[in-house]
C-alpha cells in the first residue's frame, strides 16, 4: 500500500484509525513507538497472525501496566484501559477487511474480551476504543456495537451511557 493511502486512511480498511499500527511512515512510527503498550501491540499483532489462543493473549497482555492503579495502591485491581486499547485496536486492525473478519475475530477472542470488560468502566472503554478505531466508518461502528451487545461483551445500559456521554455529543449534530 502506498504511503499516501496509509496516511490518509484509504486502502483495504477505509475508515480505520488505528493508533498502534506498525504500517505507518517512519516519522509517524517513531512517535507511535514511544506510546506505552507499543511493544506489546507488536507482539500481540504477530501472535494473532500466528493463530494465538486465548491463553497466549492473556500472557502477552499481563505485561501491560495499569495506568489506573497507583504503585502504593493495595486495593483491588481496577480495570486496565491500556489492555483494552492495545488488544482491541490490534484485533480490529487485523480484522478490518470485512464485517465477517471482524465478527470472526470477536468470536475467537470472546473469552479475552469478556475478561477485559468485567466492570462497567471496562465495557464503556471497549465502546470508546471501537468508536475511536472506526469513527470514520459509522456503519462499521454500528454493526460492531450490535455484535458486542449480541455476544454479551457489553450490555445495553453501557451502550446507552456511552451514546449519551459528552464525548459523543458532536455526533448528534453531524
Amino acid at each position: 500500500m502506498a504511503l499516501h493511502t496509509t496516511l490518509l486512511g484509504y486502502g483495504p480498511c477505509i475508515g480505520l484509525d488505528e493508533v498502534y499500527s506498525t504500517e505507518k511512515s517512519t516519522g509517524v512510527r517513531d512517535w507511535i513507538s514511544a506510546l506505552p503498550g507499543y511493544a506489546v501491540a507488536v507482539t500481540l499483532t504477530n501472535s494473532i497472525k500466528n493463530k494465538a489462543v486465548n491463553d497466549d493473549i492473556f500472557n502477552i497482555l499481563k505485561d501491560l501496566p495499569n495506568p489506573n492503579q497507583d504503585d502504593d495502591d493495595d486495593e483491588g485491581i481496577s480495570f486496565n484501559p491500556l489492555k483494552i486499547e492495545v488488544f482491541l485496536q490490534c484485533l480490529l486492525n487485523l480484522a478490518c477487511k470485512s464485517f465477517s473478519h471482524s465478527f470472526s475475530a470477536l468470536a475467537k477472542f470472546h473469552e479475552v474480551l469478556k475478561a477485559l470488560t468485567d466492570s462497567e468502566e471496562g465495557k464503556l472503554h471497549v465502546l470508546r476504543v471501537a468508536y475511536d478505531v472506526w469513527k470514520n466508518h459509522p456503519q462499521m461502528t454500528a454493526v460492531l456495537v450490535d455484535k458486542l451487545i449480541r455476544t454479551q461483551i457489553v450490555d445495553c445500559a453501557a451502550v446507552a451511557n456511552w451514546i449519551f456521554s459528552p464525548e459523543l455529543a458532536p455526533e448528534f449534530t453531524r
